[in-house]
């Protein structure tokens, strides 16, 4: 489980650290304060590919227009972050640099925009794990991996949950499925009640399509996932999503953004039952609205997997207050403050 993260030169954070990290961890603060650019960092350093996952930061970000200038800090040349957990301690650097001939031919050969540039990530201190990601001025990318070791992987991954808004639900299930994750994501359904007495999802055919829909207690039949409003919709995807990844750590940014106040305790409930079954959940949100949904939902046994980390940037330096679960709801008023 991934205890603690240092950046220096990522994004608008010049130098930072994040320790502390729980179960279920909850990043939060106001706009502007880190909070994405945090879960962004463990997003990179923790991915299977680096190269792809950087590609995914800019196209999720909507950037335009040179992503390089915009992922290194204040033009630096370099960035780096390092994530810790029991057992492991590893790193990945990333370099602007001059663009590498085989980025440049297979950029022109496309008729991207030049002029071009290569960002190259190194990890594990030059063991041999890296690539290159070169780019041009309209963030078109070809990515390259070098070969590498299984031993020169970080011990852990991590994945986004609940934005994986490009896979069809009905796929996303069977991923979840194949993944053993039947059992815990019906479990999940329940917290998130897409349909009065969600009971568990199943795959249903129409005219041979398949059709993802829900089993509810005391209904006659099944309720078509398609039919449901787009905020069930995203809670029957976000507890897909943390069923079905096969990683421990899932990053989850603004859970509930945009639902009604219902909506916001449900989707803590769901949060809060993968917390209980193993998964470490990271979350970036301003609401205190969710923060005191997740407390409410949590029982009493399990707040000491909560942790909520009061996040402050200024001058570039990022600085995070950690406050134990079972002090969250002393300390609300303050926070309730901190955040006006």
């Amino acid at each position: 489980m991934l205890d603690k993260l240092t950046v220096t030169n990522w994004r608008g954070i010049r130098s930072g650290e994040v320790g502390g990290l729980t179960r279920l961890s909850v990043l939060l603060g106001p706009n502007g304060c880190g909070k994405t650019a945090v879960l962004e960092a463990i997003g990179f350093a923790m991915a299977e590919s680096p190269g792809r996952a950087l590609e995914d930061l800019v196209a999720r970000r909507g950037i335009r227009w040179n992503a390089g200038n915009w992922i290194i800090h204040a033009r630096e040349k370099s960035a780096s972050v390092r994530v810790s957990a029991p057992g492991m301690d590893y790193s990945l650097r990333l370099d602007r640099v001059a663009s590498i001939p085989e980025d440049v031919r297979a950029l022109a050969e496309t008729n991207a925009a030049g002029p071009y540039e290569t960002l190259t990530w190194l990890g594990r201190d030059g063991s041999g794990f890296g690539g290159d990601l070169g780019f041009s001025r309209d963030n078109r990318f070809v990515s390259r991996s070098k070969s590498y070791r299984d031993a020169d992987r970080p011990a852990a991954r991590a994945e986004w949950g609940g934005s994986n808004a490009g896979t069809l639900l009905e796929d996303a299930f069977s991923t979840a499925v194949k993944a053993g994750g039947l059992e815990s994501l019906a479990s999940l359904i329940r917290e998130a009640q897409p349909v009065a007495g969600a009971d568990r999802p199943m795959i249903l055919t129409d005219e041979g399509r398949p059709v993802l829909s829900i089993v509810a207690r005391g209904r006659g039949g099944a309720v078509p996932v398609d039919v449901l409003g787009e905020g069930s919709r995203e809670l029957v995807r976000l507890a897909i999503d943390l069923a079905g990844t096969g990683v421990e750590t899932v990053l989850v940014d603004e859970p509930g953004r945009g639902l009604h106040p219902r909506g916001i305790v449900l989707t803590a409930g769901v949060l809060a039952a993968a917390a209980v079954q193993g998964k470490q959940l990271i979350l970036a949100t301003h609401s205190l609205d969710l923060l005191d949904a997740l407390i409410a939902k949590l029982p009493p046994e399990h707040l000491a997997l909560l942790s909520v980390h009061r996040l402050l940037l200024e001058d570039g330096v990022l600085s995070a207050r950690a406050i134990a679960g079972d002090s969250v709801a002393r300390l609300r008023t303050q926070l309730d403050e901190d955040l006006r």
